[in-house]
């Protein structure tokens, strides 16, 4: 399998839902791509860091994110 790699996206809402509903739509459309294409998004290194938030549990335990096994972190390698 081949990888989709240094893919940045960059989402901004007036509510967390308002961010992680486009989160969700994003990764479909990604995903629907990859697919596509033949390829796949890493795992191990797709990540979703929130920024300016204190309540980064809303992403992580949000089906559309925690399904995908996608990790929510505080800061990027």
């Amino acid at each position: 399998m081949t990888y989709a790699d240094d893919i940045l996206l960059i989402i901004h809402g007036s509510s967390h839902e308002a961010v992680i509903t486009s989160v969700e739509k994003s990764l479909n459309t990604i995903e629907e791509w990859c697919f596509e294409h033949k390829l796949e998004l890493s795992k191990d290194k797709t990540a979703i860091m929130p920024m300016f938030v204190r309540k980064r549990e809303i992403y992580s335990s949000h089906p559309g994110v925690n399904t995908r096994g996608i990790n929510v972190v505080t800061k990027m390698k």
